[in-house]
């Protein structure tokens, strides 16, 4: 079991994303984009889950000392 899937039980929510893993970034998403999110299966809500989830994964690369670079990309 993951780290989610234990907050998820633990904190007895039905989805990963509304477990304090994931609601502050949630929070801020929709600050920044000026959208309600709606912990339904809409287009928008699941376009909330998708960039909580890429934040959450780019923040652990960056932690593990992996920054974005563009070598040799085009400019």
């Amino acid at each position: 079991m993951g780290f989610e899937r234990l907050v998820r039980v633990l904190q007895g929510k039905t989805s990963n994303y509304d477990t304090d893993v994931f609601t502050g970034t949630i929070a801020e998403i929709e600050k920044i984009t000026g959208k309600k999110y709606d912990f339904g299966d809409s287009k928008q809500a699941v376009a909330f889950r998708v960039l909580a989830d890429h934040i959450r994964a780019i923040s652990f690369t960056v932690a593990d000392g992996q920054l974005p670079s563009n070598p040799g990309g085009a400019m």
